[in-house]
């Protein structure tokens, strides 16, 4: 084999690697689903792939109550992975059955999904994927098959009953900001976090009400209660279910509110301690 054959050969190998591997990651490449390499015995599912089995998979939304009711795939079954047991499941499908059991959250960075798949094998059931793109990238490639507060959403609906990015980022809030006016006395601040996500990354900023998702919309329609009507600061574990409680603030009339951004793993990566202190090394 001559020297420019061997390169041609060298670089269709290449080409057809990278093709291969691109492939296997469905909408986006690897370093896109940072969490991806901790679950390295899942198996991924793309929207596309999710779309063509649709009729077939039994769907399973990992994420709160609140979320589920704000925003959900069509069909979809709603299951806590802190609650989720081998009865539920079976509900659904049998261990070996030949339908797909997906599982998705609110995206590439939430762990849910994650979590609820490899307790799913865990449990003996074959046949598990994880759709780790997320409600919000299902919901604008198929509104079609997307139910938003109980009605089915349609493409010409879409920009106008879904909340802006700019919308929401623009309550996003640093966690230095975030500390600063908690520190200030003008503000409730809120863990809207579940139990397990507590256990793992601890928060102990004196004065903090800890509010799970699941009782925060009957709190919101209280006049009287531990919500107030404004200056409310909100943080959850990486800046997604504030998304969807944003809808809900909104319903109820809430104001001057503002959500961490990036949630609790943006206050680590950011150097802060769990009592809010900046510490000397700031994660990567």
């Amino acid at each position: 084999m001559n020297y420019g054959v061997k390169i041609l050969f060298t670089l269709f190998v290449f080409f057809a690697y990278f093709l291969q591997a691109a492939s296997s990651f469905g909408d986006h490449t690897p370093d896109d689903y940072p969490l991806r390499y901790l679950y390295p015995a899942l198996t991924p599912i793309s929207t596309d792939e999710l779309a063509a089995i649709f009729s077939e998979a039994v769907i399973i939304d990992s994420r709160s109550r609140l979320e589920y009711e704000v925003i959900h795939i069509k069909g979809a079954f709603n299951l806590l992975v802190g609650e989720m047991t081998e009865a539920d499941l079976l509900d659904l499908r049998d261990k070996n059955g030949g339908k797909p059991l997906v599982f998705y959250c609110n995206g590439y960075k939430c762990p849910k999904s994650y979590k609820a798949a490899e307790k799913a094998g865990g449990l003996g059931f074959k046949n598990v994927r994880v759709y780790d793109g997320g409600i919000f990238r299902w919901a604008n490639s198929h509104p079609e098959k997307t139910i938003l507060f109980g009605s089915q959403l349609t493409r010409g609906a879409l920009e106008k009953k879904l909340i802006p990015d700019e919308d929401f980022h623009k309550v996003n809030i640093s966690t230095e900001e975030l500390l600063s006016r908690h520190r200030s006395g003008k503000y409730v601040t809120i863990d809207i976090r579940d139990m397990n996500e507590r256990k793992e990354n601890p928060v102990l900023l004196e004065g903090v009400r800890q509010i799970n998702l699941n009782v925060i919309k009957t709190l919101l329609e209280q006049d009287e209660g531990p919500i107030p009507k404004r200056h409310i600061l909100v943080f959850d574990n990486v800046g997604q279910q504030t998304r969807w409680l944003q809808y809900y603030f909104i319903k109820y009339g809430r104001s001057d509110y503002y959500f961490l951004e990036g949630g609790i793993r943006q206050w680590q990566k950011d150097g802060y301690s769990p009592e809010g202190e900046k510490t000397a090394l700031k994660q990567r």
